[in-house]
């Protein structure tokens, strides 16, 4: 039975349920994999024979995340182009799964989302040197995506993705809770630990991290690296992949994998694996905590469990150390590909330059907290926008650590490993080597 995106089992979910029910996945972070997710798809059929024809149907297959963004810009393309888009969606880590099947069976759709970068094998520069993906870099647009997508979307001359948006990894506070301790969003790592010490004090928990599901161990890791890492060493992945450099060697990862054990020792729950994210964010929405972090594309969800969000809650980029000026922000591409097969390429590449339209973009990011993937368009003022717009323009972001490596087993091993770093059961050496030997593996 195929049922819209947005029901389930015949009921109208809230926009929140449906993003939980997708796996709550960013970007990016989040994401290629970022997040787990359950493996039933939703939406149209993947029968064998059931293509696309090219007398003005196009069929695709994306994430509940983009659905959610994308619902009303699709139903004007159908109106204005008299083109039928056959809509499916599926939960990120299932959609790159499926993805890597279908394409390898020639039963993938025409435009599908595809990870950025080379982390899974349905990666986009995986799928694009192997000829699965049609080259986008002739398109009117191409020449609007940003430069730091580049290791991420391109190879060579070639841009395998359409930047629909971007997400970033941010900290969301309850304000409330702060107003009373008259505590400010902290810009350094000091000022951050003393808003923890003062959340303590008056028995709050200061920080809560939704370890529950396994994919969010990856945020306050990623946020710090991006300040103590992409900051010092902007060709970090590059050295990686050179055989230059390595987790274990670089101080960057060492002193932001310490700093997030000393928060999870100090700074959070009792027992921080047993917490799943609805419940930790319902705990900040509450005020039973202060601060959670999570993927920009996730706050719709948190946004639930409130009554006015833009009263209630705000946001800040992570600080990792005493100069404010060092902080960055990690921020990656959502993106969208066309099948080298697709049935309807002309189709596809016409709705790729409708999306690219300064109205669709900013109606795209106003529905899910995103931000624009091609430049030239300005962020939206929003709780999340306001936060990291300024470290946008300035153009202090990286992509989120986990997109430049070479295969999915080094961030599986950082996700399962890092639980057992969490609970004490591994050293750092070796969690960081542990992720050492699995980045050797895809490098072979």
């Amino acid at each position: 039975m195929n049922r819209a995106p947005g029901t389930h089992n015949g009921a109208t979910m809230s926009r929140a349920q449906f993003l939980r029910l997708g796996g709550l996945t960013a970007a990016g972070v989040a994401a290629p994999g970022f997040l787990s997710g359950c493996s039933a798809f939703t939406g149209q059929s993947s029968e064998p024979g059931d293509d696309a024809t090219a007398s003005g149907r196009l069929t695709m297959m994306i994430s509940p995340e983009q659905t959610t963004g994308l619902e009303e810009i699709f139903d004007a393309f159908e109106s204005e182009t008299g083109i039928t888009l056959e809509r499916g969606s599926a939960p990120v880590d299932s959609l790159n799964e499926q993805l890597r099947i279908q394409i390898t069976s020639g039963t993938a759709k025409d435009m599908f989302r595809s990870a950025p970068g080379g982390s899974v094998p349905s990666a986009q520069l995986v799928l694009g040197r192997e000829g699965s993906l049609r080259d986008l870099s002739d398109q009117p647009w191409a020449g609007d995506v940003p430069d730091a997508f580049g290791p991420l979307l391109k190879d060579g001359d070639a841009l395998y993705g359409f930047p629909i948006s971007r997400a970033a990894i941010v900290i969301v506070y309850n304000k409330a809770v702060f107003s009373d301790l008259g505590a400010e969003p902290p810009t350094t790592w000091s000022e951050f630990l003393a808003v923890g010490d003062e959340l303590k004090a008056a028995d709050i928990t200061p920080i809560t991290f939704g370890l529950g599901n396994i994919a969010y161990i990856q945020f306050m890791p990623y946020a710090l690296v991006c300040s103590l890492v992409n900051r010092v060493t902007p060709d970090i992945d590059e050295q990686l992949a050179a055989g230059t450099a390595t987790f274990s060697d670089t101080p960057g990862w060492r002193e932001a994998l310490e700093k997030f054990k000393l928060l999870i020792d100090e700074y959070t729950d009792a027992s921080p694996l047993g917490i799943p994210n609805d419940q930790a964010m319902q705990a900040v929405a509450r005020g039973d905590a202060g601060m959670i972090p999570i993927i920009s594309s996730n706050f719709p969800i948190i946004e639930e469990f409130v009554d006015n969000a833009e009263e209630e809650l705000g946001a800040f980029v992570m600080p990792a150390t005493d100069n404010p000026d060092d902080t960055w922000v990690p921020s990656s591409p959502d993106s969208l590909s066309v099948n080298a097969d697709a049935a309807n390429p002309e189709a596809a590449l016409q709705l790729l330059e409708f999306l690219a339209r300064p109205e669709h973009v900013t109606s795209y990011n106003e529905r899910t907290q995103s931000f624009p993937g091609l430049v030239g368009n300005e962020v939206i003022e929003t709780i999340i926008g306001r936060a990291v717009a300024p470290y946008l323009d300035a153009q202090r972001a990286a992509p989120y650590a986990n997109h430049p490596w070479p295969n999915g087993e080094v961030q599986q091993t950082f996700m399962q490993t890092g639980q057992q770093y969490v609970e004490g059961s591994v050293s750092l050496d070796e969690l960081l080597g542990a992720m050492d030997d699995a980045y050797a593996k895809g490098s072979e």
